[in-house]
């Protein structure tokens, strides 16, 4: 994989971290933070971009890191599921493809890295919908009138839709992947052959 695909990768992951870094700052100190985040990009906006870009690269590596721990049991039980007992271990195979097929090893790496983006998103997402109805409830003045009850009920339904969608792409990709992986590593054996 390239450098520039996987800074790409970590930038994404990290903006989608910040959004909810930005929505419990507004959760604990109030909307005049909005405002000051507001005035200090117009005032300096080149600098504050520059920052916010180094911020979310930061947080994208934490966040990436962070995401893999967690998924690492449920990552693990989806390659057990695809593995066939007369191959080598799953690792074993990704290794032989990356030495033996650069064609192959950078479909692999596009996949790997929808995967990365998915494991992380499961959990960022989810957190900028919990920070998003945290907000609704302990900043009021910040919602329209009357608007609250239809903003529970809109973010829990499509937080849950979101999360879910999100959990059962990186479910199947991740699924694909190790299918793939072992497919490209029969057809690498027998050329060898």
């Amino acid at each position: 994989m390239s450098t520039t695909a996987l800074f790409v990768e970590l930038l994404v992951i990290g903006f989608e971290s910040l959004l909810w870094v930005f929505l419990l700052t507004v959760v604990v100190y109030g909307k005049d933070v909005v405002f000051l985040i507001r005035d200090a990009f117009l005032a300096a906006n080149l600098f504050v971009t520059a920052v916010i870009i180094s911020l979310s690269y930061l947080l994208g590596i934490v966040f990436d890191e962070i995401s893999d721990f967690l998924t690492e049991k449920w990552a693990s039980k989806i390659r057990s599921s695809v593995h066939e007992k007369n191959l080598p271990e799953m690792w074993d195979i990704q290794a032989y493809i990356f030495s033996h097929s650069l064609h192959a090893s950078e479909k692999l790496d596009y996949m790997r890295s929808r995967i990365r983006i998915l494991r992380a998103s499961i959990f960022n997402v989810a957190l900028i919908f919990v920070f998003g109805l945290v907000l609704i409830h302990t900043r009021p003045e910040l919602i329209p009138n009357g608007l609250k009850s239809t903003l529970d009920w809109s973010i829990v339904i499509f937080g849950i839709v979101c999360v879910s969608g999100v959990a059962f792409t990186y479910w199947r990709i991740t699924r694909a992947y190790w299918l793939r992986a072992i497919s490209i590593y029969k057809s690498l054996s027998i050329d060898e052959e």
